[in-house]
């Protein structure tokens, strides 16, 4: 029996003039096509990726579709990495449509681009003159990606979680260089990173900056006293940390290197108490930000899963036990979850698209990145 299903006209249904950017750095490489009476005619353009010269070119691009009797533009690219984000601004404050099938902007995927250019050119080689025309055919049939203008709170909510991360990073190389200097000037230290940022190594710090021949001038009883008043420490761990400093005095540093040691340490400690201060402030934000969002329903309760889809929010599976910190993170980068019409969306959208691979008797599910 014959199957016959109805589809919607998906190719260029918005009689839009579909203008497609290869987009890099400096540049934007421009195609286009649009039909002029019996003819078919093609536009192709070069410009630098500058403010001034997209308004000029989408000026005289909105100029030509109303010529050629056209609703308006369409502007496309091709996601690089954030050099597209001045085209797509510019074009959506000037009015023009930015999807084919939304208001919002779109994005097609370079995976589309890849995969197309081999059929349309039987070439997979690259090119910025080649990328835009293949676009202009992926774009065509209605195979882009809907690139979402985030409101206010989740795009905060977006630039303090990158923040956090880099002072996350920033933090963990600062930890590694104070470790190194610790090791050359008190070279018989043998605790472990927990040890020498917690209570106990900030109380070392403090107060003898790590220098193990202060500790030793100092005396154990004095060392003690000066140790206890600061942090509740063993009085093991104390005798411990005072026989490795004996021990470390017997590489007769210098004065002067042992003071330009300390000198750096001090410094080094200083950026990282710096950075954790900071850290934690970037930290007490984004839990304010995903408390907001809990309190009007766009965020799930911490410690709890989402509710179905019909409840307006798509279920995601093992979210038992995930702080609001995390999932205020999470909507960071997701943006609001109503968007999502189930958790697969979700995944693709994180870049896990689950694909089905069958051949004979055999099926099997790959994950795509």
């Amino acid at each position: 029996m014959l199957k016959i299903t109805p589809t919607g006209q998906t190719v260029n249904s918005s009689a839009h003039l579909i203008c497609c950017f290869d987009v890099s750095k400096r540049s934007l490489s421009l195609y286009a096509e649009y039909q002029a009476d019996a003819s078919s005619c093609r536009v192709e353009d070069e410009i630098p990726n500058r403010t001034g010269a997209i308004e000029s070119l989408l000026g005289r691009l909105a100029d030509l579709a109303c010529e050629a009797g056209l609703d308006g533009l369409t502007v496309c690219a091709e996601a690089t990495g954030g050099y597209e984000r001045k085209l797509l601004h510019t074009a959506r404050r000037l009015g023009h449509q930015t999807a084919l099938i939304s208001p919002e902007t779109a994005l097609i995927s370079p995976e589309h681009v890849a995969k197309l250019k081999a059929v349309e050119s039987n070439d997979t080689g690259k090119t910025d003159h080649k990328d835009p025309r293949v676009m202009h055919l992926v774009a065509r049939l209605g195979k882009t990606q809907a690139h979402r203008h985030l409101p206010a709170i989740y795009r905060r909510l977006r630039r303090l979680t990158a923040y956090y991360d880099e002072d996350e990073q920033v933090l963990a190389a600062t930890r590694q260089r104070i470790q190194a200097v610790t090791e050359d000037l008190f070279p018989d230290y043998d605790k472990p990173a927990t040890f020498t940022f917690g209570s106990t190594g900030e109380a070392l710090m403090e107060a003898y900056a790590f220098n193990p021949y202060h500790i030793v001038r100092a005396g154990y009883t004095r060392f003690k006293k000066t140790m206890k008043r600061r942090v509740n420490a063993r009085f093991a761990t104390l005798e411990h940390l005072f026989a490795c400093a004996e021990a470390s005095i017997q590489y007769a540093k210098t004065e002067t290197e042992v003071e330009l040691l300390v000198e750096r340490l001090r410094q080094l400690w200083a950026d990282y108490e710096r950075l954790t201060a900071r850290r934690a402030r970037l930290r007490a934000e984004i839990e304010r930000l995903g408390a907001r969002l809990e309190a009007d329903g766009d965020l799930p309760e911490a410690d709890g899963d989402l509710p179905e889809a019909d409840g307006d929010l798509p279920r995601l599976t093992h979210l038992k036990g995930i702080t609001r910190f995390n999932l205020a993170r999470l909507a960071g980068q997701t943006g609001p979850l109503r968007d999502f019409h189930s958790g697969r969306a979700l995944l693709r959208y994180a870049g896990l698209n689950l694909r089905e691979r069958q051949s004979g008797t055999y099926r099997w599910t790959i994950v795509v990145r």
